[in-house]
Formats: C-alpha cells, structure tokens, sequence
C-alpha cells in the first residue's frame, strides 16, 4: 500500500497528513507520485508516525537496513 492509500484509509487530507506529520504540503504530493524510494527515512518515518502505521507497513523489509538520514534505496 501507498501513502495515498494509507491517507485515504485515515480519511486524512493531504494538507491533514502534513500538518500532522510537520511536513510540507509539496512533501506529501511528491510522495504521493511514487516518491517514497529515494526519500529520507526520516521523513517516511514521520509520515508513518502521523498514519499511525510501521515503516515496515509502507516499505516492507527491515528498518534495520536504513540508518536515520539516509535514503530509501531505489
């Protein structure tokens, strides 16, 4: 599932899961285009945070493999 997805299913905006996240609006759009490999894991993980969901829930795998400031592989 996507972010798109997740948003939907909290039945968040996407103004909604930026403010809760503490991201821009423009970050949630660009994540929501298919995004998310290549991005922060900081920043998924504060979306995740806000969507009440893991990290392994949007991604899938191991957190383990990423440290804190590094970018999602792909």
């Amino acid at each position: 599932p996507t972010i798109a997805f997740w948003r939907r299913v909290r039945r968040m905006s996407q103004e909604d899961l930026a403010e809760a996240a503490g991201v821009c609006l423009s970050t949630v759009k660009w994540l929501e285009r298919g995004r998310e490999y290549g991005a922060r894991v900081d920043i998924i993980e504060h979306i995740c945070e806000a969507l009440d969901i893991s990290l392994e829930e949007l991604v899938g795998g191991s957190r383990r493999r990423w440290e804190r400031g590094q970018r999602l592989p792909g």
